[in-house]
C-alpha cells in the first residue's frame, strides 16, 4: 500500500533534485479528456472540460494507486469492470468531473510536472476535439486515425493535416480498442495495408508511435452514439503481437520511428516473459511507459533492459504524475547502488524522452 507521508518525504526529495540539476519533467502518457467511459459504456459519456476554477487534492491516491497497481489490484478492477460497471463509472467520474486546463495546471504543478503529452483516441476522443479544449505550451498532443473508417489513400494526408492544424508530435495506437494487430501482417489484407502507410507517413514527419501494451477491461456493452459498431480486443496488444517468435518484427527497427509501448507492455498482467521483453528492449528505436505499473514490474524491466529505454507515464488524469513517479523510484531503490539513483530517475522522468521529442519549453 501507498504510504502518504513517503511520497511527500519523495515529492521533497524530486523537488531539491528538480533545484540542483534543472531537468524538465515530462509525463508521456495522460489523457485530458476520458476514454475509457466513452468506450466501455453505453450509459456514460464524459466529454467534460469541469467546473472552472475547483482544484481537486491531487495527491489524493486512487485505489488503484493506493494498491500500487499490484496483482490483487488488476484481480479486483477485472472483476469490477465486468461485473459491476457502475462502480467503475463512478470511479471515471471522479476523476474526470472537473478537469479543465486550470485544474491540469493544478495537478501537473503538485506533481512537479513541467511536460505532459495528451493521447487522443479516434474516434471516441478526437484531436482536434483535444486541442479545442487544451491549448498551453505545457501541453503536446498525438495525433490518431481510425483505419477502419479511413481510406487507404486519405491517411498520409490526414497525418499531415493534424501536424499542420494541430501540431502533432506523434500518433497514439490503441490495438484493443480500434482492433488491429500492430505487425501488418496478423491484419486482414486491407488494415495490414493502412498501417504500413500510416507507419511510413510517420517517418516521413518524424512522428512517434505510442502504443497501448498488454489487455483491456471492458463490458460487453459498446457505447451507441457512434455511427458504426466498435469491434474491440482485449488481446491485441499483447507485447508478443509486435514481434515474431523468433524476435524479428514488422515495425520494431524497420521503420526510423521511435515507438513507446505504453504499461511496459503488460497492462493490466500480473506475469512477463523475460526473454520476450529482452528481444524487444534490444530495438534501439523501442522504449516503454510506465504508466499504471506495479513497481515490482517495473524492476523486472529495469533488471532485463537498460533503464534509458523506460520513460515515465502514469495514466494521468485517471492517475496522477507523482504516485508513478514515486513507483518508479521504489524500484530503482530495489535494482541500483545509491550513487546511481539519481541519474536513473532523472533518465527515466526527464531526459529518455529528449532522445524522442528533442524540443523542451
Amino acid at each position: 500500500m501507498i504510504d502518504s507521508k513517503k511520497v511527500l518525504d519523495f515529492r521533497e526529495y524530486l523537488s531539491g533534485l528538480k533545484r540542483r540539476y534543472n531537468f524538465l519533467i515530462t509525463d508521456v502518457h495522460t489523457h485530458p479528456l476520458d476514454v475509457m467511459g466513452i468506450v466501455h459504456f453505453n450509459d456514460y459519456d464524459l466529454v467534460n472540460t469541469g467546473s472552472a476554477g475547483k482544484e481537486n487534492r491531487a495527491l489524493e491516491p486512487g485505489f488503484m494507486e493506493k494498491m500500487e497497481f499490484s496483482p490483487l489490484a488488476n484481480m479486483i478492477s477485472g472483476v469490477v469492470s465486468r461485473l459491476v460497471p457502475r462502480a467503475m463509472i463512478n470511479d471515471i467520474k471522479s476523476s474526470y468531473d472537473n478537469i479543465n486546463e486550470k485544474e491540469i495546471i493544478f495537478k501537473m504543478e503538485e506533481s512537479l510536472v513541467d511536460q505532459v503529452a495528451f493521447l487522443s483516441l479516434d474516434p471516441w476522443v478526437n484531436p482536434y476535439q483535444v486541442k479545442k479544449v487544451f491549448n498551453n505550451n505545457k501541453f503536446l498532443l498525438l495525433g490518431s486515425i481510425d483505419l477502419h473508417d479511413i481510406k487507404i489513400s486519405d491517411i498520409e494526408e490526414a497525418i499531415f493535416k493534424q501536424i499542420k492544424d494541430l501540431g502533432i508530435v506523434g500518433l497514439k495506437l490503441h490495438p484493443n480498442l480500434q482492433n488491429f494487430h500492430p505487425q501488418p501482417s496478423d491484419n486482414p489484407k486491407e488494415i495490414g495495408g493502412k498501417l504500413k502507410v500510416l507507419y511510413k507517413a510517420a517517418e516521413k514527419y518524424g512522428l512517434y508511435l505510442h502504443f497501448h501494451g498488454g489487455i483491456s477491461h471492458f463490458t460487453n456493452r459498446v457505447n451507441k452514439n457512434f455511427s458504426r459498431p466498435i469491434s474491440r480486443s482485449r488481446t491485441n496488444a499483447l507485447l508478443k503481437n509486435f514481434c515474431f517468435p523468433d524476435g524479428s518484427s514488422e515495425i520494431l527497427g524497420k521503420y526510423n520511428v521511435p515507438i513507446i509501448i505504453a504499461h511496459l507492455g503488460y497492462y493490466g498482467q500480473n506475469k512477463i516473459n523475460r526473454d520476450l521483453v529482452k528481444k524487444i528492449g534490444q530495438y534501439d528505436n523501442v522504449y516503454f511507459d510506465t504508466a499504471a505499473v506495479s513497481p515490482g514490474l517495473i524492476k523486472d524491466f529495469f533488471e532485463i533492459i537498460k533503464y534509458n529505454k523506460i520513460l515515465l507515464g502514469s495514466d494521468a488524469f485517471y492517475n496522477q504524475s507523482i504516485f508513478s513517479m514515486y513507483l518508479i523510484n521504489e524500484a530503482i531503490k530495489k535494482v541500483y547502488r545509491n550513487d546511481e539513483r539519481e541519474e536513473v530517475l532523472i533518465s527515466v522522468i526527464s531526459k529518455n524522452f529528449l532522445k524522442i521529442y528533442g524540443k523542451n519549453l
